[in-house]
């Protein structure tokens, strides 16, 4: 597959998932960033993770952080 494009990373990355891990990932990358069409900024980024959760253990905090991990693993799985 030719990763040419920041949806087709997230899409390749989760292809290489399997089971449940798959299915939670692809719920999670849904939201956000299967939506976007092209790499987002720091900027962007840090804008989504406010707005989707604030502070530690409030409501979002964890879904935000979950958004982050998949962002950061799947670039760091295109890097190799």
């Amino acid at each position: 597959m030719r990763i040419d494009s920041f949806p087709n990373l997230i899409a390749a990355y989760l292809d290489t998932l399997k089971g449940r891990t798959q299915t939670n990932q692809r719920l999670v990358a849904k939201q956000w960033l299967l939506t976007l069409t092209a790499v987002p900024t720091r900027t962007e980024i840090m804008a989504r993770h406010k707005a989707k959760g604030q502070g530690h253990f409030e409501a979002g905090a964890s879904s935000a952080n979950t958004e982050l991990a998949l962002l950061r693993a799947a670039c760091r799985w295109g890097m190799y």
